[in-house]
């Protein structure tokens, strides 16, 4: 099953420097545009995969495997009830880490779900999400 997840959309494998170097040649602007993308791709995803597209599928169907088997970032939740708290870590450094806060927002708000907070320490990036009545979460 995770075989199939991982290869439902083509992907590629580069070094973790020579995507570092692309992210550092990219502004903000192209950034933004760049991890608008994510939606797109998650929405296929799960188009092919048949699973409905909600936070808690994102959460479990796609970061959690992105973070499992990409090496993109470590990543776990908390729950409480209406709260969320995402928790992303990454060593490929802070250009990287700018481009994946832009990523998880992006997706975050094709949810029509705003971060009440979000913040970044080091290696480590925490979303906070409070009242999320559209989750399917158990």
């Amino acid at each position: 099953l995770c075989d199939m997840r991982m290869n439902a959309l083509p992907s590629i494998t580069i070094s973790q420097e020579l995507f570092s170097i692309i992210l550092e040649k990219l502004n903000t602007l192209q950034k933004e545009e760049s991890a608008k993308q994510g939606i797109q791709t998650v929405k296929n995803v799960f188009t092919i995969l048949g699973i409905e597209y909600n936070l808690q599928n994102v959460l479990d169907e796609y970061f959690t495997i992105l973070g499992k088997y990409c090496d993109w970032f470590t990543f776990h939740y908390e729950k409480n009830e209406n709260h969320f708290r995402l928790v992303f870590e990454t060593e490929l450094g802070p250009e990287w880490l700018k481009f994946l806060r832009l990523y998880v927002h992006a997706i975050l708000h094709s949810l029509k779900i705003n971060a009440d907070n979000d913040s970044i320490a080091g290696s480590v990036m925490i979303f906070e999400i409070t009242n999320v009545m559209q989750c399917d979460a158990t």
